[in-house]
């Protein structure tokens, strides 16, 4: 998988984006049949939207942490506030900024959070506004290296109370990807080349701030040619809610290149009964 990075050129007074392709930067290539041959004919490297098209409620300096690679930067916006939260030598920085573009919070390390667990945190933050909720997620790894650590607003303010919980895991849930489903907190995470696992909290327990609640586990086959791998899921925005009873969806990505085969994307059916996980399927 390709990444593109942004950097930042100085020209006097001058400053533009430009973008660098790090054709580079992939999974390893193991069949040299896979396909396609030669340049990607989906590949655009004119991209035929301009910043006209983009209608800026606000622009800010972001956090940053000196020698802390990767960063990690992740944020989102609610009703009234934006929150950005990027890895910190000391666990994770999160900053609140309301929609003029001023702090109102911050930057502030999210330990504060996690005292009671008598733990600290690693990084890899995410944050999430549930919309339908109208309250906020905060997430990040714990240096234990097998616990999950998150906090749910208590109200629509992220500037009051939260709920905060600590999951285990069997091991370090690196790189967790969240989605929210009506009937659930959802991640995956990528643990090596053994599987792909799916992770499910109770959202209306959390919620409601009860005190223990249940954390689900489910793991797909993995990829023998590659170790670094993790599924994503359909994540749930917007005002219109997904039909009652419909599942979740987890979906992952298959290359060629990997280990022969064809080209594919690979989607599971997640129904989760909470009231009776045994009757859970994937």
């Amino acid at each position: 998988e390709n990444h593109d990075h942004i950097t930042a050129i100085d020209q006097g007074d001058i400053k533009q984006a430009k973008e660098i392709f790090n054709e580079r930067e992939h999974n390893p290539t193991l069949n040299s049949n896979a396909l396609p041959r030669g340049i990607d004919p989906l590949l655009n490297r004119n991209p035929v939207r301009n910043a006209a098209d983009i209608d800026s409620i606000f622009t800010i300096e972001g956090l940053y942490s000196s020698g802390i690679y990767p960063p990690d930067p992740c944020g989102d916006i609610g009703r009234n506030e934006y929150i950005q939260m990027v890895n910190g030598s000391g666990g994770t920085l999160f900053q609140i900024f309301d929609k003029q573009g001023a702090s109102i919070y911050g930057p502030a390390v999210c330990n504060t959070f996690w005292t009671q667990f008598g733990t600290t945190g690693l990084g890899d933050p995410i944050v999430m506004y549930d919309e339908a909720a109208d309250r906020w997620m905060i997430s990040e790894l714990s240096v234990s290296f097998s616990d999950v650590l998150i906090a749910i607003s208590e109200t629509n303010d992220p500037l009051g109370s939260y709920y905060v919980y600590d999951f285990q895991t069997p091991g370090l849930p690196d790189y967790p990807k969240y989605f929210i489903w009506n009937d659930g907190y959802y991640f995956c995470s990528n643990e090596g080349s053994g599987g792909s696992p799916i992770y499910a909290l109770n959202r209306a327990d959390m919620l409601s701030g009860v005190q223990s609640t249940q954390l689900l586990r489910w793991s797909v086959p993995g990829f023998s040619a590659i170790g670094f791998q993790l599924a994503s899921g359909a994540d749930w925005d917007g005002a219109i809610p997904p039909p009652i009873g419909s599942p979740a969806y987890v979906l992952r990505i298959y290359d060629d290149a990997w280990g022969g085969g064809s080209d594919h994307l690979e989607v599971w059916d997640l129904q989760v009964d909470w009231n009776n996980p045994g009757n859970s399927t994937l």
